[in-house]
């Protein structure tokens, strides 16, 4: 009787590959500068990649070395003792608040069996940058983008400073753009764009290795930003300036302009030696002389449109009796003050004319007989006749002076006050004891008769014994 055969060990459960959607959280630090004043912010974001991978019970450092590798990150060290945690979800309907976390070999073999178990279509890993910096990094750098064996001098910094992963690809930049556009004579930086040469500053690389790092940059092309931005940048004027200026040497000084060649007075010099040669003309003749010899600018004599005698308008004004007629009957055609001319013998014996009108007081000029609205214009419109070419006339210019040896009349101003109210004001010469007309009476069945007394400064009535003192 033969004995039973003996059952087989049991094997693992392997699920079939399975589709993993790897997210990794990166984080980044900015910089702003406001006002002289730079702040700093940590920036995050998620970089996912898809992993097609085989589940067991006994692969979860493999799996872990294997999301790393997805995200080019194969310098951290996985053991036993150093892993890093990670949180999954199974199914895309699945939320990430409602994902489950992974912290050892016991929470992955439960992942294990329920992948298993549902054979989904894909599974969700959520993996944070800042647990993976945790781990030891390794003696070698490898993949796509990473410092190799050629940044002994980064590693080693990685090894002994903590220095994060960000700053060892930064740094790895910053060597390629120093060594893409240093200058061999000054050890400066410049690159060499469309719109000419931009000197690199300090900053200005990082912002580039910044830009590199973000796939918004090439090692050709600089970041568009403002800091590259030629339009921002001082620039030398003279072309001579401009390589001085950008290598940080003093500046050459820039050479003086050529005097220009006046080509005709050349052509004229060497057809008269011409000539002088063929002896058509003496060397001592005054011709070479005559056209070689500059002319001297005439300046042009001004010519008056006005008559012979121009009226200089810069010259002082010199006061005259006619001024203040003239200003008068200016008032009454131009600035609508209908009877100014009644004013003339009052003006005249307070010694009032266009020159000082704007000085005198409204009251006084009130007392007189004028209206509020008149005293107004011929105040305003005696300063623009006063400073204006009327004032400056000659005597001879004006129909009202054409006979120099016509005496000037006086005049007084009088009024009229009717017996049934009301009165009326005009100017004349002084009366007459024996003039006939309406004026040289004192007083009519209609109206009383006044004057204006300067030297009372008020109206009087006007009599036969006033007439004859006049």
């Amino acid at each position: 009787m033969s004995s039973p055969s003996p059952s087989p060990s049991p094997t693992p459960d392997i699920s079939p590959d399975t589709v993993f959607t790897i997210s990794l959280t990166i984080y980044s630090l900015s910089k702003k500068t406001i006002k002289n004043k730079t702040t700093s912010k940590e920036e995050k974001s998620v970089k996912t990649k898809e992993l097609i991978f085989a589940t067991t019970e006994t692969n979860y450092l493999a799996f872990l070395r294997a999301a790393l590798a997805k995200h080019s990150r194969e310098q951290f060290k996985i053991s036993d003792a150093k892993r890093y945690p990670y949180k999954y979800t199974i199914g895309t309907k699945r939320k990430v608040s409602d994902a489950m976390d992974v912290d050892n070999s016991g929470d992955y073999m439960e992942m294990a069996k329920k992948i298993n178990d549902e054979r989904p279509t894909i599974v969700k890993i959520f993996i944070n940058m800042k647990d993976v910096e945790k781990l030891p990094r390794g003696t070698k750098l490898d993949g796509e983008g990473e410092p190799d064996g050629t940044d002994d001098e980064h590693l080693e910094l990685a090894a002994n400073g903590g220095i994060t992963n960000l700053d060892l690809r930064l740094a790895r930049w910053c060597t390629m753009l120093e060594k893409k556009y240093q200058n061999d004579h000054d050890g400066r930086f410049t690159y060499v764009g469309p719109l000419g040469a931009l000197a690199l500053t300090p900053a200005m690389i990082l912002d580039w290795c910044r830009a590199l790092e973000a796939g918004e940059a090439t090692l050709f092309t600089p970041p568009n930003i403002t800091s590259f931005d030629v339009a921002h940048k001082a620039t030398a004027l003279h072309p001579a300036r401009r390589a001085g200026s950008l290598a940080g040497q003093p500046l050459a000084p820039i050479p003086s302009p050529s005097p220009a060649i006046d080509f005709n007075a050349l052509t004229s010099v060497l057809l008269l030696q011409t000539l002088t040669k063929s002896g058509l003309i003496s060397a001592d003749s005054g011709s070479t002389q005559t056209l070689l010899q500059p002319t001297t600018p005439v300046t042009p004599t001004p010519v008056s449109t006005h008559g012979t005698r121009a009226i200089d308008q810069s010259s002082p004004i010199i006061r005259t009796p006619s001024q203040l007629s003239r200003f008068l009957k200016h008032a009454e055609k131009h600035l609508g003050v209908s009877n100014a001319t009644t004013f003339e013998a009052t003006l005249q014996l307070q010694d009032i004319g266009p020159d000082i009108l704007s000085d005198v007081s409204d009251q006084t000029l009130r007392d007189i007989g004028m209206s509020m609205g008149d005293v107004i214009r011929l105040k305003k419109g005696s300063t623009t006749w006063w400073n204006g070419p009327d004032a400056k006339r000659k005597r001879s210019e004006t129909n009202a002076d054409s006979n120099p040896s016509k005496p000037v009349t006086k005049k007084i101003a009088y009024e009229k006050r009717y017996h049934t109210g009301g009165a009326s004001r005009f100017s004349a010469p002084p009366m007459r004891a024996d003039d006939g007309d309406e004026n040289g009476a004192g007083s009519s069945p209609d109206y009383d008769l006044f004057y204006r007394s300067e030297t009372h400064a008020q109206w009087l009535p006007m009599t036969r014994e006033v007439m004859t003192h006049f």
